[in-house]
């Protein structure tokens, strides 16, 4: 991962960020972070807890506001 992420900072604008969405996340970030890089790590497990909980009510998880109004990560 590390070699990967140095060669995109090399081909990215000088503040761009790397945004991680890898498993485990928060080891990644911190690895990146920890070796220079400029890195936001984001999670699934929210939207896997929406729709578990939606499933429980019997319910249709929440909308997108961003997804044309599919239900949010689909």
């Amino acid at each position: 991962m590390l070699d990967i992420a140095g060669r995109a900072r090399q081909r990215a604008a000088r503040d761009a960020w790397i945004i991680d969405f890898t498993n485990p996340v928060g080891i990644v970030t911190r690895a990146l972070l920890d070796a220079g890089h400029r890195a936001v790590g984001l999670c699934n497990v929210a939207i896997g807890f929406q729709r578990a909980f939606a499933r429980l009510l019997g319910v249709e998880p929440a909308p997108d506001p961003g997804g044309g109004g599919r239900p949010a990560g689909a």
